[in-house]
């Protein structure tokens, strides 16, 4: 026997049968903090055929435990009052520290993480974007802080993981407002669109009766509808989508409307047509030169020359240009 172990007793020298060691449990999992402070006798044991528990000198014979992330072992030894000896192993699994993360959502959208993780480990998330009637926002990317509020990271908007630092973090997702609807599938947004006209319609109707016509009469008219105003500071392009409908009763020799919407002074649209009805998009019309509250107007005008004619005959005609969606974006 070495120094750590003695021959007490001369009274067991029938007793050959050595200790039984219980380790419970028999592998333990510490984080690097943990290690220093934890008892490694804790859920040690040991029983025998015939000396006491309380009697039986059980001990840490090695530990190889170090503050570094690993699997050690550590062997504990068991003496009886006759000199029996067994020996047992526990594993103990040295991990990277467990530290909290916050999540500090905005108004766009929401990211999903654990609460915790180990240093080291790379933590995966979702971000997602909230698409509400009248706005869009896209993910741009997240400030990873310290709780003090160093940013000591950025994530770009394809980067979902990160590699979790040695301390407590805030993540600060980034969501931008690509845009916002002025007019979406025909309704207005009350909250970003001030003198509402109350129409997102221009019409013209021009009517005649060729009674007694001996030449060829023209009829004309015209009309204009400010929707509104909006502000359009901040913003780049507008999209847009219009509805225009021409329609014409009697014998009319010749037929032509005009159409068109404009924002401040610029004209997003304008189109000349004979009887023709369609729907068109404007998309990414330049507005970057423009700033402050500005005025959506939509025209109509309308022009027709009635076939001469010697009786009573109603002749009419109509233009008329809807406003189905206006999106301010960047």
């Amino acid at each position: 026997y070495n120094d750590e172990w003695h021959l007490i007793s001369s009274s067991f020298s029938g007793d050959t049968e050595a200790p039984i060691i219980s380790i419970d449990p028999s592998t333990i999992t510490l984080t690097i903090d943990e290690v220093d402070g934890y008892d490694f006798m804790t859920g040690v044991s040991a029983s025998d055929n015939v000396t006491a528990s309380n009697n039986i000198n059980i001990r840490i014979v090695q530990n190889n435990v170090k503050n570094t992330p690993g699997s050690y072992s550590i062997i504990y030894g068991a003496q009886d009052e006759a000199g029996n000896m067994s020996i047992a192993v526990r594993i103990v699994i040295v991990e990277n520290n467990n530290f909290s993360i916050v999540v500090n959502n905005v108004d766009g959208g929401t990211v999903d993480v654990a609460n915790t993780a180990k240093s080291g480990s790379v933590v995966n998330f979702t971000a997602s974007v909230q698409n509400t009637d009248w706005d869009t926002y896209s993910y741009q990317g997240m400030n990873i802080k310290s709780m003090s509020g160093e940013i000591l990271h950025t994530l770009s908007s394809n980067q979902l993981a990160f590699e979790m630092p040695n301390q407590n973090i805030i993540l600060e997702p980034i969501f931008n407002k690509t845009g916002t609807y002025i007019v979406k599938n025909g309704v207005v947004n009350s909250q970003t669109i001030s003198n509402y006209s109350s129409s997102l319609q221009s019409k013209t109707y021009i009517s005649h009766n060729t009674k007694n016509d001996t030449s060829r009469t023209t009829v004309s008219g015209n009309n204009k509808n400010n929707i509104g105003i909006i502000d359009v500071t901040g913003f780049s392009y507008v999209d847009a989508e219009l509805s225009v409908s021409y329609s014409s009763t009697g014998n009319i020799w010749s037929y032509t409307g005009t159409s068109s919407v404009s924002l401040g002074s610029k004209t997003l649209y304008s189109h000349s047509s004979d009887v023709t009805s369609f729907t068109i998009p404007i998309t990414n019309f330049d507005i970057s030169s423009m700033s402050g509250k500005q005025t959506i107007s939509l025209s109509t005008n309308l022009k027709y020359t009635c076939t001469n004619w010697w009786y009573d005959q109603n002749t009419t005609g109509t233009v008329t240009i809807s406003l189905k969606n206006f999106y301010l974006h960047n």
